[in-house]
């Protein structure tokens, strides 16, 4: 996965837990919480709440990216479920790639990669592919899409989805989404 999208998710990630902690807190704390953000603040308080937010971000014991990277790519499975327990989740314009497989065409590897999105009572999905990285490469090329093929109630089971294609499935997709 390029380190820009994990980096988009690791941010959306950090975002989420500051997010979540306001709720947790008992109303005094909160209100203790925010009076000291406040007192931090060098501007005029726009947006109380992302002031909160901000001020959680940096009391929270988040990991460091690299730390955050190997357990994302060990094990995705947390974070699906942190997406299906959520709210609102990832959007149609920000979603969040989940998963990643390599595919064969033409004596090129590619990279396969499942995007996940929610709409208001289900999770949408498409595969993302771009040339495989190597040595001799700067970027990862450009990358082609499928429109949405995934439609299932739950993240996990768009995944599964995924999962189960075959190589030859994945290599008929990425024939579809080159020009």
């Amino acid at each position: 996965m390029p380190s820009e999208a994990l980096r988009g998710r690791y941010e959306a990630y950090c975002a989420a837990q500051a997010a979540a902690l306001p709720a947790l807190l008992p109303r005094e704390g909160l209100r203790a919480l925010y009076r000291d953000a406040r007192a931090g603040a060098a501007d005029e308080v726009v947006d109380p709440l992302a002031l909160l937010v901000a001020r959680c971000r940096e009391l929270l014991p988040l990991p460091p990216f690299d730390v955050w990277v190997a357990d994302y790519l060990r094990d995705r499975r947390p974070y699906l479920e942190e997406m299906e327990s959520g709210v609102t989740g990832p959007a149609r314009t920000a979603p969040v790639t989940v998963d990643l497989r390599r595919v064969e065409h033409a004596g090129r590897t590619w990279v396969a990669g499942l995007s996940l999105f929610r709409e208001p009572s289900e999770w949408r999905g498409f595969i993302s592919f771009h040339p495989e990285e190597t040595e001799s490469s700067d970027s990862v090329g450009t990358p082609y899409r499928t429109g949405d093929v995934f439609r299932e109630a739950r993240a996990d089971d768009v995944r599964d989805r995924f999962r189960s294609f075959s190589p030859d499935t994945l290599a008929a997709f990425l024939r579809s989404t080159l020009p």
